[in-house]
């Protein structure tokens, strides 16, 4: 039954709607009541196979899966005909009749341009039905509706929703980063949140393991002296200049997690803005998606790398362990191979991790980067790329 297909196979099934079209007048009858009455219900074949696509559709927005199969089948219906016209013409020359009119008659050849045309017109007319169908439903997706912040803040007692961790280390030529990602999450959060709110009940850390940092200097400067800073901005800094990020993340999270209590700690990095208003809403409601559809989870994911990692508790203090241990792999991919269930301290993990649609929030330091290993181009993993982790069957997309 295609209803009770995976989503995977949406393209194909699209496909194969629009090859239905080549037989669009063929039908189902259904006869019901006394013989003499002759009630009958029809219903075209191809009606019924676009409303069992629109229910595996409905399950989940594949709009671009779904237009790939539609475009497969369009181009399909057109190398089918033409190969069945050919067919039948060599049919026609292999036929011996005894009455050569006969044979004229019966196998009398169409023109191909006829034959193709009849397809592209039947094809076109269920693509574009399809299509506009697929494009409201689309609609509908992308104007859900998101979470009040006070049903989200009711999912959790803990002191705080939200701790974050801002990593933060020297960079080359000193650039502002620091502080334009700040200011995109100071930009969301209210300047007097009502008590017990879930505003109330955030915070973030910015974190240094360097004593010399001239942009963590000069952000506490700038937002000890902002309401929103002073608000809840948290500053820790640990005295070295020793370039270990390991270390430096093992450290942050311990401290996160031994001295707050917190619903999520969230892992940032200081390059790595929020997209705006509506992304940060868009983290609210996927947040809040999780803990309704996958109460279990670990964790969830709305950025790349080390950025974007909400971690619960328990998690964050296990990743503050495994990244001395694991010390051949690179401090991000211990945590999200921790969140995946893929490392053995883990296994609590597998098939629970959240993970947001696309990016919603994007890379400044791109020529930069902290790690001399990591090589960036300009316009890699922007605001509204696909997540990377969007198509893994073992990631719950919300």
């Amino acid at each position: 039954m295609l209803k009770s297909a995976k989503i995977g196979l949406a393209p194909f099934l699209f496909a194969l709607l629009v090859m239905q079209s080549l037989s669009i007048d063929d039908k189902y009858m259904l006869f019901y009541g006394d013989e003499s009455s002759n009630n009958k219900v029809t219903v075209h074949k191809v009606t019924l196979q676009l409303l069992m696509c629109l229910v595996n559709y409905a399950m989940k927005n594949i709009l671009w899966w779904s237009m790939t199969g539609l475009l497969t089948g369009y181009i399909a219906i057109i190398v089918v005909q033409t190969y069945l016209a050919r067919e039948k013409w060599n049919e026609g020359r292999n036929i011996k009749e005894t009455n050569e009119l006969i044979a004229l008659d019966q196998y009398r050849r169409t023109p191909l341009w006829r034959v193709l045309w009849s397809a592209i017109k039947k094809g076109t007319l269920v693509v574009m039905v399809t299509l506009t169908i697929l494009l409201l439903c689309n609609m509908h997706y992308m104007d859900e509706q998101k979470v009040d912040t006070a049903v989200l803040n009711g999912i959790s007692n803990d002191n705080y929703m939200f701790t974050f961790v801002f990593m933060t280390a020297p960079r080359r030529r000193d650039p502002p980063y620091l502080t334009r990602t700040l200011e995109s999450y100071l930009a969301n959060w209210p300047a007097n949140p009502e008590p017990n709110s879930l505003y109330d009940r955030t915070q973030a850390i910015v974190y240094t393991h360097f004593t010399d940092h001239l942009q963590y200097d000069q952000a506490r400067k700038q937002f000890s002296n902002d309401v929103k800073g002073q608000r809840y901005i948290k500053w820790i800094r640990e005295h070295g200049s020793q370039l270990n990020q390991r270390l430096h993340v093992s450290k942050a999270l311990r401290l996160a997690t031994e001295n707050y209590q917190n619903t999520y700690v969230a892992l940032m990095e200081d390059d790595f803005p929020v997209c705006g208003s509506k992304e940060w809403r868009e983290i609210e409601n996927v947040i809040y998606k999780a803990n309704q559809d996958v109460p279990n989870h670990c964790g969830v994911f709305v950025g790349t790398g080390g950025s974007g990692l909400f971690l619960k508790p328990h998690i964050a203090r296990l990743a503050s362990e495994l990244l001395q241990i694991y010390i051949d792999m690179p401090p991000d991919i211990i945590i999200q191979k921790c969140l995946l269930g893929e490392l053995k301290e883990c296994s609590q993990c597998s098939q629970t991790l959240v993970a947001s649609k696309t990016l919603l929030m994007y890379h400044i330091g791109y020529n930069t980067s902290t790690s001399q290993d990591r090589v960036y181009k300009k316009n890699e993993f922007q605001c509204g790329w696909r997540h990377p982790f969007n198509g893994d069957p073992s990631v719950v997309i919300l």
